[in-house]
């Protein structure tokens, strides 16, 4: 009996952890929207990219098989060399941009939970921890 009571408080207490990253994220999203209207200037505010100057973020296959601490890197310190994104080659150099660490992770919550693409949950403390190398 006690460890049937201890298996559903365990179960309760996963269901309100991921509620609760269920909202972080959502909220997060919301913030990340209004700081993207930065990133449109170069990826379009469809995340559809320009010709040859700037990669589509919308379904993109580049953005999506990187790790979170990979994209962090790149808002936080740039970006430089070429890269391939949906089957084309791209060599612009992104410059690091002038965000904090919480306006970070909501513009890479935005942009990796819109346009077509669907990623996790990336934290203010998870790009407090990316460091230069």
């Amino acid at each position: 009996m006690k460890l049937k009571i201890v298996f559903v408080m365990y179960m309760v207490g996963l269901i309100v952890q991921a509620s609760s990253l269920q909202d972080d994220l959502k909220t997060s999203i919301k913030r990340g929207e209004a700081v993207f209207k930065t990133c449109a200037g170069c990826h379009g505010k469809q995340g559809q990219g320009y010709k040859d100057l700037s990669p589509p973020l919308a379904k993109s296959d580049y953005l999506m098989k990187l790790t979170d601490e990979e994209l962090i890197r790149i808002v936080k310190f740039g970006l430089e060399g070429e890269i391939t994104v949906n089957g084309k080659n791209y060599n612009a150099k992104m410059p690091a941009q002038v965000f904090n660490d919480q306006q970070i992770a909501d513009v890479l919550n935005f942009v990796r939970n819109s346009f077509g693409n669907s990623g996790t949950y990336i934290s203010e403390k998870a790009v407090a921890n990316v460091v230069e190398r």
